[in-house]
């Protein structure tokens, strides 16, 4: 039976040029913030929703990008919305590859967004679990995907204000679900929305309260005493454990139990709870999770030079081995979701009707929660309740990505599952955009065939017909 895909309903397109104030209750597909149009929601995380949005400029110039926007019922409090001014202004200080630039804060009537650099690509937590369970990466590309994340925080870490006095950035909350990998195979770090820095505006966490996700914390940051960025060295150590085993280092069955697992430093080396893992790995990892921070990488910069010694040794991955990895494990959601910004452009720009859909909308699932913290699958999110404010953030979820589908943990006997759409319906009429890769069109044949031996047929058939829909397209257009 062919996986159960669940995708992100579109939100009904409207003008609303003719409302006199935009607020963030009203914001639609269409709307304009600034320079920016919003093309479609993307994704949900605790505080904020993220938009696929455009940049339309003259001669037609054209730039997707992705818009945060503080959600309707956290807008109008004080705390949050200096939360979320914070996270802009830091991340504008912070100009490295490996970190995904910010463009722009800026505010319309009573709507403030962050305009943040598109990533073509999916959360590591995402490509760590594609399925019901972790799937580890081979040790070299496990490497060099933490070794990107380390150079990213090195360079938050080293970020100076405008006299050159350092920041004293701490990220605070360096997980998997936090860092996204693109097809061409870069790894940047996201969302610096509970990240320290001497730029903060409100004020220091309340005593007892804490930022970030349990697993990924340091002894020091448990218990309340002074941090500094070996934290983040901590949980980059967590992140790379994480990569090659597929598990987490520090694990119980309740968070008393992980606490006390990460106070007293319990946990099984790498190349003893995965066979094959390089027991070179083991010391740069146990030197990683120390806890005592004295012990730990000085700096998350000398992490990455361990790193590059282990890959000089043991061999290196390439950026292009670490893309093919991404589109095995992720290549079919990135594609689906080009598809549907496809389809919402093109009925932003009149050649789709609004009310017609050619990439499958699925029947209405049971609602599910965002996490607290990073971004959830928003094609299970109840949207209405929870920017309204009706509904409390659960707890972290395994499955966090900002793209789509995603498969379900449960065999399902809906329609979809029994009779997924077929390549001309999911194709027709042009709705893959041209920059579709022969590995986006392998991957989704495989999601759509109901047996390994139907795959080469589906990709020749999904070929032919991208080719026939562009065409049509292309002489469609006026």
């Amino acid at each position: 039976m062919a996986p159960h895909v669940e995708w992100l309903e579109a939100e009904e397109l409207r003008d609303v040029g003719s409302e006199s104030t935009i607020r963030p209750e009203s914001l639609r597909a269409g709307t304009r913030l600034g320079r920016y149009e919003l093309v479609m929601p993307v994704a949900f995380g605790g505080m904020a929703r993220v938009w696929a949005a455009r940049i339309v400029g003259i001669d037609g110039f054209r730039r997707l990008v992705a818009l945060k926007t503080m959600l309707p019922h956290l807008a109008r409090e004080e705390e949050i919305a200096r939360l979320f001014r914070d996270e802009a202004v830091l991340a504008a200080r912070i100009h490295h590859p490996n970190v995904c630039a910010a463009l722009e804060l800026g505010a319309v009537d009573e709507v403030t967004y962050l305009a943040l650099e598109w990533v073509d690509g999916e959360p590591l937590m995402k490509l760590l679990r594609p399925g019901d369970h972790y799937a580890p990466f081979e040790p070299a590309v496990a490497v060099r995907i933490v070794r990107d994340v380390c150079l990213g925080i090195h360079a938050a870490h080293e970020a100076v204000d405008d006299d050159g006095r350092p920041l004293g950035t701490i990220h605070r909350d360096l997980t998997p679900h936090n860092v996204m990998v693109n097809l061409d195979g870069h790894a940047k770090v996201v969302d610096f929305g509970v990240a320290r820095s001497s730029l903060q505006w409100h004020e220091a966490t309340a005593a007892g309260q804490l930022r970030g996700k349990l697993a990924y914390m340091p002894p020091e940051q448990i218990s309340g005493q002074p941090i500094d960025r070996r934290v983040d060295v901590f949980a980059l150590g967590c992140m790379l454990y994480e990569c090659v085993v597929g598990a987490r280092a520090f694990q119980g069955p309740t968070e008393p139990a992980i606490m006390q697992a990460i106070m007293r430093g319990e946990y099984v080396l790498p190349s003893q709870a995965k066979p094959g893992v390089p027991v070179a790995l083991d010391a740069i990892i146990a030197k990683a999770l120390a806890s005592d921070p004295a012990k730990r990488f000085r700096t998350a910069d000398a992490l990455a030079d361990a790193l590059d010694a282990f890959a000089h040794v043991h061999g290196d991955a390439s950026p292009r081995e670490v893309g093919d990895a991404v589109s095995v494990r992720g290549g079919g959601s990135i594609v689906l979701r080009r598809a549907r910004i496809a389809e919402a452009i093109a009925k932003l720009d009149g050649r789709l009707p609004p009310g017609e859909n050619r990439v499958p909308i699925p029947a209405p699932s049971s609602p599910y929660v965002p996490s607290s913290s990073g971004v959830v699958d928003a094609g299970r999110i109840d949207f209405s309740a929870v920017e309204a404010g009706r509904v409390e953030p659960a707890p972290d979820s395994e499955r966090t990505t900002v793209g789509l589908p995603f498969e379900a943990s449960e065999p399902s006997v809906s329609p979809i599952a029994a009779d997924p759409p077929t390549t001309e319906e999911l194709l027709s009429g042009g709705s893959i955009p041209s920059f579709v890769s022969s590995g986006d069109l392998e991957e989704l044949a495989r999601r759509g065939s109901t047996g390994s031996r139907f795959a080469l047929v589906q990709v020749v058939l999904v070929t032919i017909v991208v080719a026939l829909a562009l065409v049509a397209l292309r002489f469609a257009q006026p």
